[in-house]
């Protein structure tokens, strides 16, 4: 994390991006992790993982924020960095939530909600976009598998570090908060707080459905179990079939399959995750 002393704490885009670092640190996703580079507050640093059921899913995609000097009333310039098949590298992505499209950003959106909605585009046509690919389904395979030998010059970042994933870190950050005679919420921790992952799935869940409403007229938006406590309970649109620069409604084809895929996960996460919150209360009764 950069040296807030380098930046003026009084600045509203730098309490704004260090309340994110924060929330980020505290509450990590597993999807993903975004973090500002060592001496510069306003250059981020991301990696995704590929959306499941699609040909992304295995793969590791790293890319930068660059954040305006007014953030967050102005969205940030995003582009990726890592060989996807589905956006250009080191080139301005088109996306609702960039800065081709300030008139669609709310500021009460956030980094988690760029994350959210970006991994949500992944598997939706370019179509001509500004910064999108069409590669074949065993192009975009092959660059995912790739993708785990990739890492970034800039800031080090390698993708098979993010394999273990971030729900280890954040067993671990719980279980130092725990009190010490509290040690079997400490090891419940260790399988991810089965409320937040009760919480998120069906946050998730909800999202997901409206997303497959809204891909017949704009993209799908971000998903809200994805957002920061801070930010606002709407969805991002995506741009308009009249101005779209991103994917059109024609996504609907192509991700309807692996949404369906998606929410009969998310239907197994539910089952099991009440049986354990069910299994808890019996054992602690």
């Amino acid at each position: 994390m950069a040296a807030p002393g380098a930046f003026n704490p009084n600045l509203p885009s730098v309490k704004r991006i260090l309340q994110e670092t924060r929330e980020l640190e505290l509450e990590p996703s597993d999807q993903f992790r975004a973090a500002p580079l060592e001496d510069n507050l306003f250059e981020w640093h991301f990696t995704v993982r590929g959306p499941d059921g699609t040909p992304f899913e295995g793969g590791r995609y790293h890319g930068r924020l660059l954040m305006p000097a007014d953030y967050p009333f102005k969205p940030p310039t995003i582009m990726m960095l890592t060989p996807n098949g589905r956006f250009e590298v080191r080139k301005r992505i088109c996306l609702s939530i960039s800065d081709f499209h300030p008139e669609q950003w709310q500021p009460a959106w956030g980094v988690r909600t760029i994350m959210t909605a970006l991994i949500a585009f992944f598997p939706s046509p370019a179509d001509g976009a500004i910064g999108g690919l069409d590669y074949t389904a065993a192009e975009r395979e092959r660059l995912a598998v790739r993708s785990a030998a990739w890492h970034c010059e800039m800031c080090g970042e390698r993708m098979a570090a993010f394999r273990s994933g971030a729900r280890q870190a954040a067993a671990e950050v719980r279980r130092a908060a725990a009190p010490a005679d509290a040690p079997a919420a400490a090891d419940a921790a260790d399988g991810g707080s089965a409320g937040d992952d009760l919480a998120r799935a069906l946050d998730v869940a909800r999202d997901d459905v409206e997303v497959d409403r809204a891909r017949g007229a704009r993209v799908a938006a971000p998903a809200a179990g994805e957002r920061s406590r801070s930010e606002a309970h709407t969805q991002a649109p995506g741009p308009s079939d009249a101005n779209a620069c991103s994917a059109p409604a024609s996504a609907a084809a192509g991700a309807s399959q692996p949404m369906d895929r998606l929410l009969h996960h998310l239907a197994i996460l539910l089952f099991a995750t009440i049986a354990t919150l069910v299994l808890n209360k019996v054992l602690n009764a």
